[in-house]
């Protein structure tokens, strides 16, 4: 993803990396046997082309020829391979309740990520762990409001199968474009209306089927 933020067509790539959904319907029910309806797999495409709508200004973007689209969808299958493994490890767990295994295996986690960034900065960019360290109290606010969206998403990868967590997550593209005009006062374009309808279409039809 950070590789892909360099990338100046990373539109593109977003719009590939979304393909997570999908993968992680494959993965799912590879790994978990977990399974998706086909109107929740209509639902589910209905907001990838929204998110496409939104992404791509030209239907001649969409390829796999450039490095932000295979970028993108390589960030989207290691997203989806790990929401399926954080799903399994959470229905490992006895707890009956859903905020406590996502508790539980969100610590795990977080944990390991902290130890494996920490030691690729101290071998590679020593210098950034001071840099980070400096600007604790921006950390700090960061840092706070990420967990609490990451117990929400654990909670729900204990409860629902990845796929529909992930597509109902899209939820996200509608909350940025308003930020945008309310914070920032953008008006809204007719592509973003159109891809406000769609992914909206897209949530309250996996939410029926499910």
């Amino acid at each position: 993803m950070v590789a892909l933020f360099a990338k100046r067509n990373f539109a593109v790539g977003i719009t590939f990396k979304k393909t997570e959904i999908l993968q992680a319907a494959l993965v799912g029910f590879v790994v978990l046997d977990d399974r998706i309806s086909g109107a929740g797999l209509g639902a589910i495409l209905l907001g990838f082309v929204g998110v496409g709508v939104l992404s791509l200004k030209r239907l001649s973007d969409f390829s796999f020829e450039n490095k932000a689209a295979l970028l993108g969808l390589l960030a989207g299958a290691l997203f989806a391979l790990s929401a399926v493994a954080y799903r399994g490890a959470l229905l490992q767990l006895s707890s009956d309740s859903a905020f406590m295994r996502a508790l539980i295996t969100l610590s795990v986690v977080t944990a390991s990520q902290t130890i494996a960034v920490t030691a690729w900065l101290a071998c590679f960019q020593p210098g950034q762990i001071a840099t980070a360290l400096r600007a604790w109290r921006a950390g700090v606010v960061i840092g706070l409001a990420g967990m609490g969206g990451s117990i929400a998403w654990f909670a729900a990868f204990a409860l629902q199968n990845a796929a529909y967590v992930f597509a109902v997550g899209q939820v996200e593209v509608i909350f940025l474009i308003l930020a945008g005009r309310i914070v920032f006062g953008e008006h809204l374009s007719r592509r973003e209306i159109v891809a406000i309808a769609l992914v909206t279409s897209s949530v309250l039809a996996l939410v029926l089927s499910a």
